[in-house]
Order: structure tokens, then C-alpha cells, then sequence
């Protein structure tokens, strides 16, 4: 209380209440009570040799099984029980080229009471096992990209290249370009304004699946909930200045369509101007931005907005 980080009043019913001075402040808060933590983390990759007769040197070739195996925890050295954390598991992987595959899970190494409360207990000392699962979750996703270019290659019968791969090849080619530029096309190659593409469509399959477990009277009740999307992203160059990019899609569970969007952009040499606009959904808004190019002058911009918090 002595930094006047939380405050104390008594509501209507004369119970007195604790509240944080800057709860929405950028930074937030610290905690209310002491908190010392180790963190710890451990990542991996899984690859497989298997025989290739491309290869005339070694006559083996090497095969990716798991693009990454994360595991990630913590410990409180200011807590009088209950030290560990939840650990968290994520997995991804890529099959056949096309099919990306990831997993995610938490894990708890206490067991719970019969209310559902995690108790100082562990459950290696009472149920034989390291820990039982909170929630976890499966997501398959699939795209297809087609453009211009693309046709063009059929038509030639050469091999065709990965969006992802042609519009990091073209942003290398472009002058100036940083490394941590170069990082966030690689990152998000939707989010790439590749204006030497008269046009491409994009079209992404996805299917999650997610369990959840609450723990009541020491017996886990899981749900289960299944979200299954086909999205379909595009983008055409109006002019050499001009181009115009959307995103849509069919919500299989919900019967609707899916998060839409559409952007318009033009080049304005050393400046740039977007507008992007939500037309429908819980998320309805607008947003026009002129803004400088150069990396080292982002906040040099003009903005205008509204979005589904404004009244």
C-alpha cells in the first residue's frame, strides 16, 4: 500500500473493496502480492535421414518430423505453496508440403480438490503420474495460392514456387530493404503489399479442435468444441498505384460468414495510404492511415478511425 499503486473505498453495501490505480494504464500494474519467478523453457527440433536417390554424394536426404517441440513452465520462489506453475506444450509440423499441424497444451502438476481447486499436492506422489491435462488443442490448416504468375508457369509446365517463398524473393530484390524487414515479410507474408502481382487468390482450409477438462470432485469432465473455417484471401492491382486486398470465409460451426475484411492501398512514393474496413461482425470499424515508408519514421503518420468501441 506505501506505493499507492492500489486503492481501497466501501461500496454501497459498506464492504470495502481493493482496486488498481492503473489497471488501463499502458504498462499496467504489479501484483498485488510478491512474486519472484524462475522461468524455465526448452525447445527442440526432430529430423529424420532417410535414403535418396536425387542425392549422388551421401545418397541420403534429410526429413523434417517437428518444425519445433516447445515446453515452458515456471517457479515461484516468493510462494509458500503451490511454487510450479502450469507447463505448456506446443508442437507444429508440416505434412505432404501442404498440411501444417499444430498442437498446444496445459499441463498441471498438482492435483485438485473437489471443488476443482489446485491443492499442494502432487500429483507424482498421489496418482503415479507427472500431470493431468487442463486443455489442449489440434489445428490443421491448409492453403492454395494462385496467381498470374502461376497460371503462366502451368501453361509453361515449370515448377511452381510457394507464395511465401516468391514474395521473399521479391522483397530481397527491393531496394533498401532491412533485415528486420525482410524478418516481418518472412513473419506474415499476408500482411506484404507485393505490388508486382497484378492479382492471386488465396484460399485456407482450417479445423481446431480444443478440450477442455474441469476437475470436480477429484474426476476431470471434459468438452470438447470444434471450430471449421474456409477462408478466401485476394488482392488486385487496380494500377501500378492501386491495389486492393480482401479476406472472407464460411464458419462451418456457427453457419456464417467469417472475419471480413477489405484494404485499399496506394503507393504515394516516399508515403503510403491505407484504409481498411470491417463491414460486418462483432468487430465493425474503419481505419484510414497515411504514413512515411521508412521503417525509422513509423510514427511520422495521420490516423482517422472507428472501431466497435465507440459509441
Amino acid at each position: 500500500p506505501r506505493w499507492g499503486v492500489y486503492g481501497r473505498y466501501f461500496d454501497a453495501k459498506g464492504v470495502e473493496q481493493v482496486y488498481n490505480m492503473f489497471s488501463r494504464s499502458l504498462f499496467g500494474a504489479p501484483s498485488r502480492s510478491r512474486s519472484g519467478r524462475l522461468n524455465y523453457s526448452l525447445g527442440n527440433t526432430l529430423d529424420m535421414k532417410v535414403p535418396s536417390k536425387a542425392d549422388t554424394v551421401t545418397g541420403l536426404k534429410n526429413v523434417t518430423l517437428l518444425e519445433s517441440l516447445n515446453l515452458a513452465g515456471s517457479y515461484d520462489l516468493a510462494q509458500d505453496s503451490l511454487n510450479f506453475s502450469n507447463v505448456s506444450i506446443n508442437a507444429r509440423t508440416t505434412l505432404f508440403k501442404k498440411l501444417r499441424v499444430q498442437y498446444s497444451s496445459i499441463w498441471d502438476p498438482y492435483i485438485a480438490d473437489s471443488a476443482g481447486r489446485r491443492i499442494n499436492r502432487f500429483e507424482i506422489i498421489e496418482n503415479r503420474r507427472l500431470f493431468h491435462k487442463n486443455s489442449s488443442t489440434w489445428n490443421f490448416s491448409m492453403s492454395w495460392t494462385l496467381s498470374q504468375s502461376d497460371v503462366q508457369k502451368l501453361f509453361k509446365n515449370k515448377q511452381k514456387t510457394t507464395f511465401e517463398n516468391d514474395i521473399a524473393n521479391r522483397a530481397r530484390q527491393s531496394a533498401n530493404v532491412t533485415e528486420q524487414e525482410l524478418s516481418d515479410v518472412m513473419g506474415n507474408p499476408n500482411a506484404y503489399v507485393d505490388w508486382n502481382t497484378p492479382w492471386s487468390l488465396t484460399f485456407s482450409y482450417n479445423l481446431s479442435h480444443t478440450t477442455s477438462i474441469v476437475y470436480a470432485r477429484l474426476m476431470g469432465i471434459a468438452t470438447n468444441s470444434v471450430v471449421q473455417t474456409l477462408s478466401l484471401n485476394g488482392d488486385i492491382s487496380i494500377t501500378p498505384k492501386w491495389k486492393i486486398t480482401f479476406t472472407t470465409g464460411w464458419d462451418f460451426t456457427n453457419h456464417g460468414l467469417s472475419y471480413t475484411s477489405v484494404n485499399i492501398y496506394r503507393d504515394l512514393h516516399c508515403w503510403e495510404m491505407r484504409f481498411s474496413w470491417v463491414p460486418i461482425g462483432n468487430y465493425k470499424s474503419w481505419n484510414f492511415t497515411i504514413n512515411v515508408k521508412a521503417s525509422a519514421l513509423q510514427d511520422l503518420k495521420l490516423t482517422k478511425k472507428k472501431d466497435y468501441r465507440d459509441n
